[in-house]
């Protein structure tokens, strides 16, 4: 039972990690995008 759970807890974490990572860019990414001239995106939306 403590396995299942680990693994629940781990995929839970990995998720979160990973729609952190998708969301928050770092500044080369970030500015490579707002060179692209993308008005609908703003960062304070996923703040």
């Amino acid at each position: 039972m403590r396995r299942i759970f680990a693994v629940i807890a781990g995929a839970i974490i990995l998720a979160i990690f990973l729609s952190c990572w998708s969301f928050m860019p770092d500044s080369s990414d970030l500015e490579r995008y707002c060179e692209d001239g993308s008005d609908s995106y703003e960062p304070t939306e996923f703040a």
